[in-house]
């Protein structure tokens, strides 16, 4: 898990703090203040899959970094499950065909080789000039925002006291809102996929005053 950056320095919390995050004094107060919505323009004379690459991308890189503050807190022990709440993940090998249950850390550190290797992967997310993109490319960027948006719901349900403690909750709160515009912008995440963090996310696209996209109940 060489990818992992970080340590922190208390126990591991329960899901019993899945409430933790909808207090206002750690999300709605708890924002870096910025014009997120400026930031999914898309500039004239930028190519959108360039664009949509290079977002991708730093999602992926911010994610990492902070979720490593987090991650000798994240064990086999505290976390034996990856879930969210009551919802439970589990691992899809595409190649096999086949689901794995696995602890948290097990099932994170997948998420981030698999994503790193995607995003490092000049036939998928191509980086020199004059590759073309596949025509796949908008369902590998969902696949990477998929798998994103798990390892952040299992954040916010069982470690959010740990960002607290650490500090980290105003980055980590801006950065989930980042990632929920822009997904929601471009149809990134399906509905179902919301449903662990449903409250938050209505929070998040209605915070303006204007509904981005309807959410799941």
């Amino acid at each position: 898990m060489d990818w992992l950056m970080g340590k922190g320095k208390k126990k591991a919390s329960t899901s019993e703090e899945k409430k933790l995050y909808m207090e206002a004094k750690y999300f709605e107060n708890g924002i870096i203040e910025g014009d997120l919505h400026s930031m999914l323009t898309l500039h004239p004379g930028t190519d959108q899959n360039e664009w949509m690459a290079a977002q991708t991308l730093s999602f992926f890189n911010h994610f990492n970094l902070l979720y490593g503050a987090i991650s000798e807190l994240c064990t086999t022990t505290s976390c034996p499950v990856m879930s969210a709440g009551s919802l439970q993940y589990h691992w899809q090998d595409e190649a096999k065909g086949k689901k794995s249950k696995l602890s948290a850390p097990q099932y994170v550190d997948l998420v981030m080789t698999t994503c790193q290797k995607m995003l490092q992967d000049d036939s998928l997310f191509p980086t020199k000039f004059g590759q073309t993109f596949p025509p796949n490319f908008i369902s590998l960027v969902r696949k990477v925002f998929r798998l994103i948006f798990h390892v952040a719901a299992h954040v916010y349900h069982h470690h959010y006291s740990d960002i607290i403690q650490l500090e980290l909750y105003r980055h980590w709160n801006s950065l989930f809102t980042h990632f929920i515009y822009f997904s929601l912008k471009f149809d990134l995440l399906d509905q179902k996929e919301l449903t662990p963090l449903a409250s938050l996310v209505e929070f998040i696209s209605t915070k303006d005053g204007t509904r981005t996209e309807s959410v799941p109940s």
